[in-house]
C-alpha cells in the first residue's frame, strides 16, 4: 500500500495502522515474484473488519481480475511485474468498514507468453471506466500467494477534531492580542482628544480675557473762531 498515485515510500509494517478520510484513495500495488515471462493476476481483494480474508462481513472489490466498484482504477505501471490500482475510502465506509479493517488480495502468477494476462473482463465490468485488462479464465499457472494490507481505519472529516483543537490555542492568543491593541488604540485617541479639548478650551478662555484699546474719533462741529 502506498500513500499516493506516485506509487514511492510503501507503507511498512511499523506504519500500520493508517488513518485516511474518506475521501481519499487507498493506492495499492500487487506483485509477482517470478520469472520475467510471468506476470501478476489479481484473483481477488477483499476489505475485511479483521485479518480473516473469509470474514462474512467482507467487501468484496476484485473478483477474476475485474473490479467490482465503480471508483475502482487500475494505474499504468513501467513494472510489467507489478500490478497497480487504487479504490475510493468512502466505499469501504458505505459498507460499514469505518474501523479498523484489513485488505486481503488473491494474487495468482499469468505466463504472458500464453496470453493468459490479457483477455479482458465482462461488459458490465467494463462500464465502470478505465480498467487495465486482465484473464478472468483458469490460470495454467497455479501458484497462489495472499497479500494483506491493514489494519487500515477510514474516517469521516468531521472526526478530524484534533486539528482543530491544536488550532484553538493559537487562535484565542491572537485575537486577545487584537483585542489589547484595539483597545490601546483607543485609549490613545480619547486621550489625544481630551488633550485637544482643553487646549482648545485653554486658547479660548485666553482670548476672552484680553483688552483690546478703543477711541473714538469725534468731527470737530465748533465753529471756526480765528479773524
Amino acid at each position: 500500500m502506498y500513500p499516493d498515485e506516485g506509487y514511492r515510500n510503501r507503507y511498512r509494517v511499523q506504519d500500520f495502522p493508517i488513518d485516511i478520510y474518506e475521501d481519499q484513495r487507498l493506492y495499492f500495488e500487487a506483485r509477482a515474484y517470478a520469472p520475467k515471462r510471468f506476470g501478476p493476476y489479481l484473483e481477488s481483494c477483499v476489505a475485511a473488519p479483521s485479518s480473516h480474508p473469509r470474514d462474512n462481513s467482507s467487501f468484496t472489490f476484485i473478483r477474476n481480475g475485474c473490479p467490482l466498484s465503480r471508483s475502482l482504477q487500475f494505474h499504468e505501471s513501467p513494472y510489467k511485474t507489478r500490478i497497480r490500482f487504487s479504490i475510493l475510502a468512502e466505499e469501504f465506509l458505505q459498507r460499514g468498514l469505518s474501523s479498523y479493517m484489513f485488505v486481503h488480495c488473491d494474487i495468482r502468477l499469468c505466463d504472458r507468453r500464453q496470453d493468459e494476462c490479457s483477455s479482458t473482463c465482462p461488459t458490465e465490468t467494463n462500464k465502470i471506466g478505465p480498467v487495465l485488462k486482465r484473464s478472468i479464465r483458469s490460470l495454467a499457472v497455479s501458484d497462489e500467494f495472499m497479500d494483506t494490507d491493514g489494519p487500515i481505519r477510514i474516517m469521516h472529516r468531521q472526526y478530524n477534531a484534533n486539528d482543530n483543537q491544536d488550532q484553538l490555542p493559537w487562535l484565542q492568543i491572537t485575537l486577545t492580542c487584537i483585542t489589547v491593541i484595539l483597545s490601546v488604540v483607543c485609549f490613545a485617541l480619547v486621550v489625544m482628544v481630551m488633550k485637544l479639548k482643553s487646549s482648545i478650551e485653554a486658547a479660548t478662555n485666553r482670548t476672552s480675557h484680553v483688552r483690546v484699546p478703543f477711541a473714538i474719533s469725534l468731527p470737530n462741529i465748533l465753529p471756526d473762531s480765528s479773524p
